[in-house]
């Protein structure tokens, strides 16, 4: 690890939010495994099954942090070893880490906590001042040094209510809270994950920076506050329409770039924008992803046999970039961007300025990648649709419209004869059923992945690559020229299987046996005077597992 970076983070205290998700887990992956931090915060919320503390806890026993456990017994073991010649040293030392010594009346969920040097902070994106208490909210101002928020909403299909409330109002919020911490506003940094599809309203090349816009984005944001219901919808297709973007996500991210931008004041900010992340390629060790997103939601159907009817003759760039290689530009771009006061960065991580890959190649590498699969990462034969890889390009988008429609019928008359035969032979409609909701899975994925396979941009990164050229780190690799892709899509079946879809399968298998659990009314969403208070349209129904196993978020193609 250079030493630049070591000696940046030595002394920091960073604030993380969004800790669960994949970029999220990935980033505090790699600090605690390779930053000195003095404290490491994390702001993450309770559910109903789980506090905030029980979910960290949960989530640092997960497979990515297997080398961050290995690191801490082995400071433990040299921990122990100095004790037993220690002599008046009263124990100040230089402050090279964040964690603390360890307490025989602690618990064993304290004991794992301090051993990592981490401090649980109770708190929601959507609700007034993050949620937080009022003595962490001062606990942070006095502390903070760094803040990154990996947290959004990445689901292409959630209603834009809740789009709107956790990519932009949420957003807002937690840059509030940067700009009251002192020690973020002068000698540490802001940074912020976005998407490289922030811009997917232009075409080309499209450049490190805030475009220009006739948009009044201020306004704008007011309006959508202040509409509810029906009008809030209508003004945000309307909106959307306007920018050019393909979906609402995009349209949000884009949005919430320049309102950043707007109230940032002179505090140092990154803006970090990957584009479709994938599993990891180098660190901490190769194939690791915890949910299918953009290509991996093509590769996670065809790992259950489904065939693909894809638009496009295929040799539109498929943009991937390993989710490692997105942390590690968050880490070092928060270094470089740190203490320069009054300072904007816009940063891409993504493949296609300088190791491009269709989406006809990514399939190929795909369908080798399957016939050579061990049998560890295979899918139980059980949950199979079908038994090959087919992927099927079809150039002509008029014949592609037709074939697509010929599909989703086939969808709809298969529901109707699941509905009929569950009255004669239940087993055999359950089956059906589960086939049909499956199917009906793939063509809405299909359809939300349509814009992006069917066109192609090239995102500069010329920032990475200087950095990687100033600082050549192996814990923090940014050489995506290097990129081997056959052997990265390799990693990311097996990857994808053994992390992700074989567990959950696990997981449904199991809650099988038990009676489902009610579902909880919705909750109102609340609003701070940043915009009014509504009742939000949120489904509750994305992390349902059903069908051949596949999570209702995981077609949907999130963090693009």
């Amino acid at each position: 690890m250079g030493e630049r970076t070591r000696d940046f983070f030595r002394g920091q205290s960073l604030l993380l939010l969004g800790v669960t998700g994949t970029v999220g887990q990935v980033v505090l992956e790699h600090l605690l495994r390779c930053a000195p931090l003095q404290r490491l915060y994390l702001l993450t919320r309770s559910t109903p099954k789980a506090s905030s503390t029980q979910r960290i806890i949960d989530l640092l026993q997960q497979p990515l942090f297997a080398a961050v456990h290995k690191v801490l017994r082995d400071e433990e073991g040299e921990a122990h070893s100095d004790d037993s010649t220690a002599s008046d040293d009263d124990g100040s030392g230089d402050g090279g880490g964040c964690r603390s010594p360890q307490s025989s009346t602690q618990s064993d969920e304290e004991v794992l906590l301090n051993g990592f040097g981490i401090h649980v902070i109770e708190g929601d994106l959507q609700k007034e001042y993050l949620g937080l208490s009022e003595r962490d909210l001062e606990t942070l101002k006095a502390n903070v040094t760094v803040v990154v928020n990996c947290a959004a909403s990445i689901n292409f299909d959630d209603p834009f209510p809740q789009l709107f409330d956790q990519n932009v109002v949420g957003a807002l919020r937690v840059i509030q809270l940067a700009m009251s911490c002192e020690g973020v506003r002068s000698s540490g940094c802001f940074v912020h994950v976005s998407t490289a599809y922030a811009n997917s309203n232009r075409s080309g090349v499209i450049e490190e920076k805030l475009y220009e816009s006739d948009i009044d984005h201020e306004h704008e944001f007011s309006e959508l506050g202040r509409t509810t219901g029906e009008e809030h919808e209508r003004l945000a297709e309307q909106l959307r329409v306007r920018y050019g973007h393909p979906n609402h996500y995009t349209f949000t991210k884009c949005l919430c770039e320049h309102l950043i931008d707007s109230r940032r004041g002179d505090m140092p900010t990154l803006i970090v924008r990957p584009s479709i992340i994938g599993s990891t390629y180098k660190t901490p060790f190769k194939g690791w992803t915890n949910a299918p997103q953009g290509f991996g939601t093509l590769v996670a159907f065809r790992a259950f046999g489904a065939s693909l009817r894809l638009p496009s003759d295929g040799m539109a760039i498929g943009d991937v970039i390993p989710s490692d290689y997105v942390s590690s530009a968050i880490i070092k771009g928060a270094v470089a961007t740190a203490g320069r006061v009054g300072h904007l960065e816009v940063m891409h991580v993504s493949s296609s300025h300088t190791n491009p890959i269709t989406w006809n190649e990514l399939g190929r590498h795909a369908v080798k990648a399957f016939t050579q699969q061990n049998s560890q990462s295979k899918i139980p034969k059980k949950y199979m649709i079908g038994p090959r890889f087919v992927v099927k390009w079809c150039s002509s988008s008029r014949k592609y419209a037709v074939m697509h429609a010929m599909d989703d019928a086939a969808v709809v008359a298969g529901q109707s004869v699941a509905a009929r035969l569950s009255d004669v032979l239940p087993s055999q409609g359950r089956q059906l059923s589960k086939l049909v909701k499956f199917l009906r899975r793939r063509q809405k994925a299909l359809k939300l992945l349509h814009p992006f396979i069917c066109n192609q941009w090239t995102f500069k990164t010329d920032k990475i690559s200087q950095l990687a050229r100033e600082d050549d780190e192996p814990d923090f690799p940014l050489d995506v020229e290097n990129i081997d892709w056959e052997l990265w899509c390799k990693d990311y079946l097996e990857g994808l299987c053994r992390y992700s879809l074989i567990p959950t399968l696990e997981r449904m298998s199991a809650r099988d046996k038990d009676p489902p659990a009610p579902k909880q009314p919705l909750k109102p969403s609340t609003f701070d005077t940043m915009s009014p208070s509504r009742m939000s349209t949120a489904s509750t129904s994305r992390t349902r597992v059903d069908g051949a196993g596949l999570r209702s978020r995981w077609i949907v193609c999130g963090r693009m």
